[in-house]
């Protein structure tokens, strides 16, 4: 009995102790002996609070990108104007029509279509005429050395025909001498032929001046021209 009495008395104080333990508010934490506090300063009188504001300078916003001329820019939309006329060099001025404009003091080019002005075609005398250097003539004379004896024969012969010394036949198809403008030389066309088959021939020309250029090869007889008469 003394026990329930004892518990009933103890409930009752905590049910009355509890509300003003709340009334009063939360409880503030005890502060230990020498811990320091820290203390928010308030500002000196007259002074007031100002929000930052960014420095003046260039601007950090990306540049736009390059785009070509008559093409619009995609963030500004922008259309970079052309700098000249198509085909034209950067720089050089150009008319409403897009067409350059004649330098002044300069000729002006000729209308499409219209004829050439008399005496701008250029003239070129024409070139002398080269000198006939040979003359064709009518008579050869011509030398035949035997080379065994040592003796030489002069003979004249018309072109066209032939002449026979000892075992050679000697026909003349054409001859020709120098201009007198010219170094004094002949020339003749032979046909030599040997009665002994084994013996050599000759066809072609030989020169008075040069012998050794194109003669006969032969192991007995010498033959060269000496004049072309006409």
């Amino acid at each position: 009995m003394t026990r329930m009495r004892f518990w009933g008395a103890f409930a009752l104080a905590a049910s009355l102790a509890v509300p003003g333990a709340l009334a009063q508010g939360p409880a503030t934490p005890a502060t230990a002996p020498g811990a320091i506090t820290a203390t928010p300063l308030a500002p000196p009188p007259g002074v007031t609070g100002q929000p930052l504001v960014a420095p003046a300078g260039p601007s950090t916003a990306p540049a736009a990108p390059e785009q070509p001329p008559g093409q619009a820019n995609e963030t500004t939309g922008a259309t970079r104007p052309a700098s000249g006329a198509p085909g034209q060099p950067p720089g050089q001025p150009t008319d409403a029509a897009g067409t350059t404009p004649p330098v002044p003091g300069a000729p002006a080019p000729p209308a499409p279509g219209a004829p050439a002005q008399a005496g701008t075609a250029p003239t070129y005398t024409p070139a002398p005429p080269v000198p006939a250097v040979w003359q064709p003539g009518t008579d050869a004379v011509l030398q035949v050395l035997d080379k065994i004896d040592a003796q030489s024969s002069d003979l004249t012969v018309k072109v066209g025909n032939s002449v026979q010394y000892r075992s050679l036949t000697i026909a003349v198809r054409a001859c020709d001498a120098s201009t007198k403008d010219e170094k004094t030389d002949a020339t003749a066309f032979l046909d030599i032929t040997d009665s002994h088959p084994d013996e050599p021939s000759f066809h072609g020309w030989i020169l008075k001046s040069n012998p050794s250029v194109s003669m006969l090869q032969h192991p007995i007889y010498d033959v060269r021209i000496l004049a072309c008469h006409a």
